[in-house]
């Protein structure tokens, strides 16, 4: 996934426009799966929309409105949204002027996909006026920057679990870092935060009836997918 630091959790210094939702969804409109297939996985992936909680496919809804590769779509939820380039130089700016929409990217020197997709992806983001500055980390340095919120954007993934309720777990209000000073004690690390998702999540906690329990997991699914923390 290609997270997004949404800033939930009140700790370093994200950037303040991927706060809004709408930047995150002109961001995923400007990721462009198919070509991140053929180029940096050599056609040995497959694009997904949702978050994939469990390897057990009924656990990932149907997305009827998916965020589909649209420059020009991107480029406007940004005019609408008042992010413009006043100035002429080719980047946005946050609502009123002031701050330019220039994000930093962490690229994960163990991962042989990383730099490919932040080529691919920073391109594009650069043609809606987005720039983005690169920044290099390991795996092991990179866990204690995003929980100390020091980060914008950053390519990682999940492995999970066969029931879907740990990977669901992981983005509830409680799982974003709040401690600066112990940035390891987090697993929600798009700092995302919806008071909805966490009262889904104690729903299908605790619903046994198993066909309830999956509607409950797509509602979930498709908040987080609308609300665009990951693309």
């Amino acid at each position: 996934e290609l997270s997004m630091n949404a800033g939930a959790g009140g700790i370093g210094d994200g950037h303040p426009a991927l706060q809004d939702v709408r930047v995150r969804q002109a961001i995923a409109h400007a990721v462009d799966k198919e070509t991140i297939v053929d180029r940096a996985y050599n056609g040995l992936a497959e694009p997904a929309d949702a978050m994939s909680p469990s390897p057990d496919r009924t656990w990932v809804p149907e997305i009827e409105e998916p965020f589909e590769f649209d420059l020009e779509q991107a480029k406007q939820i940004l005019d609408d949204a008042g992010y413009e380039d006043t100035d002429g130089n080719g980047v946005r700016e946050m609502p009123g002027g002031g701050e330019e929409l220039t994000f930093r990217w962490a690229v994960r020197t163990e991962s042989d996909v990383a730099q490919p997709i932040y080529e691919l992806v920073s391109g594009s983001l650069s043609e809606i006026g987005i720039e983005t500055e690169i920044e290099t980390y390991n795996d092991t340095q990179l866990g204690p920057v995003i929980g100390r919120g020091e980060w914008d954007l950053f390519v990682w993934g999940w492995t999970p679990f066969v029931d879907p309720d740990p990977q669901l777990s992981y983005f509830t209000c409680d799982q974003v870092s709040t401690d600066p000073e112990d940035p390891l004690n987090y697993y929600n690390d798009a700092n995302w935060c919806n008071e909805d998702y966490d009262a889904l999540y104690e729903e299908q906690n605790q619903e046994l009836d198993r066909d309830r329990r999956v509607e409950i997991v797509h509602e979930m699914r498709r908040l987080f997918y609308d609300e665009a923390a990951y693309a």
